[in-house]
């Protein structure tokens, strides 16, 4: 799941004065709850009831393909290739 971005966006929110952590990614590190650190049925009440704000985020597969390749073949010489 997600995106540096966001979970700089999910930190600030949350109240983190470091909100903008080097490394989002590290679960061990960055705060966050993580889906499947709940039991079935609290994922089950989260899923289905209207008190729990739901919310999707795409991204268009050319931008992500061409942040790819910019990524890992452009800014590092070809070394991922």
């Amino acid at each position: 799941f997600c995106f540096p971005i966001f979970k700089h966006l999910f930190r600030r929110m949350m109240g983190y004065e470091n909100w903008k952590t080097k490394y989002p990614h590290d679960p061990s590190n960055n705060g966050l709850k993580y889906l499947h650190l709940y039991s079935m049925k609290e994922v089950t009440i989260m899923m289905t009831s209207p008190e729990w704000t739901k919310a999707i985020f795409v991204r268009n597969p050319k931008d992500r393909f061409l942040s790819a390749y910019l990524d890992k073949v452009k800014n590092k010489d070809g070394m991922y290739v």
